[in-house]
């Protein structure tokens, strides 16, 4: 049996067996679905404090272990994982992005543990744009996400195309990615089963073109209110993993004292906290059926614009793939 210090080895190195590298996996998995019970008993802020902490050689690891030894059925829930192509990688590991390790502003840390099933060589590409947006897109909205991508292979043959594979924005941009064979990394919710359902296939198409599915957790939450928290978290995880965001059409819901949230309102500030460029299509008022929902998308337009994106329309896509390729240039 594995002693408690090598469970945080960064990956399978030389005389780790199988069944030691299973049970370490088991270890981490159970660490991190059970994270806000240990972290209460072990008194840790949060992820980062734990990492900082287990460097220092502060922790009781043997009181680690007594909370967190892995049952059989942890250890079998791994080896089928395993079997399935899914790789359970924990922020010790060498294959975890360093973008993404690096994430921390005292509210915003990184997960513990990702799972992912694909080529995971992608996680650590510099190339890498975010396209994001609503669900509820307009005609025009998909036509410009479609334009856009097409623009961004014609200067970036190896640009990554990031998502959150929701339906809308995020699925044409993933769909149109594809058909140009650029690889894609879908940040998911949770990574079993696929959501949205009606995705699965392209999920699939995803991994056979060389991209990867990603998620902080692998399957999905029970509760309603857990299943939108994680919808919303996958944000950051996106902005940790690209270089650039662009959003293409978003709604925003306001919460009181002249503020407003929603998913792409997180992925933006995510993005401009960590000095990264982020760029916003101005919303198109003929696209809308009724001017009041234009409203709500131009009102969202401006907020992104308040807090520092750089607006542009339609026709300056050129312009905005031409200062992404200056960008890309300083990585």
């Amino acid at each position: 049996m594995m002693v408690m210090r090598e469970y945080f080895r960064s990956s399978m190195s030389m005389g780790e067996t199988n069944s030691e590298h299973v049970y370490r996996l088991a270890f981490w998995h159970r660490l991190w679905t059970n994270w806000i019970e240990i972290r209460k008993k072990l008194r840790i802020k949060n992820v980062n404090d734990f990492i900082r902490r287990l460097e220092s050689g502060s922790f009781n690891l043997n009181l680690i272990e007594s909370l967190i030894k892995p049952t059989e059925d942890d250890i079998t829930f791994i080896m089928k994982l395993l079997s399935q192509g899914i790789s359970i990688i924990p922020i010790t590991d060498d294959a975890y992005p360093q973008n993404l390790k690096s994430l921390d502003d005292g509210e915003i840390y990184p997960p513990l543990v990702i799972y992912c099933k694909g080529s995971l060589d992608i996680l650590k590409a510099e190339k890498c744009i975010a396209i994001v947006g609503t669900r509820f897109c307009t005609n025009w909205g998909r036509e410009v996400t479609r334009r856009l991508v097409k623009a961004i292979y014609d200067r970036i043959h190896d640009a990554i195309i990031v998502t959150g594979l929701a339906r809308g924005i995020d699925t044409e941009a993933t769909k149109t990615a594809l058909d140009y064979d650029l690889r894609t990394i879908a940040v998911l919710p949770w990574l079993k089963p696929i959501y949205p359902p009606e995705n699965r296939d392209l999920a699939k198409m995803i991994i056979k073109k060389g991209g990867v599915l990603i998620s902080e957790r692998i399957n999905e939450p029970i509760s309603l209110s857990e299943r939108r928290r994680q919808l919303y978290l996958r944000n950051r995880i996106i902005s940790a993993l690209s270089n650039v965001v662009i959003v293409i059409e978003a709604r925003l819901h306001y919460i009181g004292n002249g503020k407003y949230s929603g998913g792409a309102m997180w992925q933006v500030e995510y993005a401009l906290k960590r000095g990264k460029p982020v760029f916003v299509l101005e919303p198109k008022y003929k696209a809308f059926r009724r001017g009041r929902i234009w409203v709500n998308y131009r009102k969202a337009f401006e907020e992104f614009v308040r807090h520092g994106a750089q607006p542009f329309k339609e026709d300056q896509i050129e312009k905005v793939v031409g200062e992404i390729v200056n960008l890309m240039g300083r990585y």
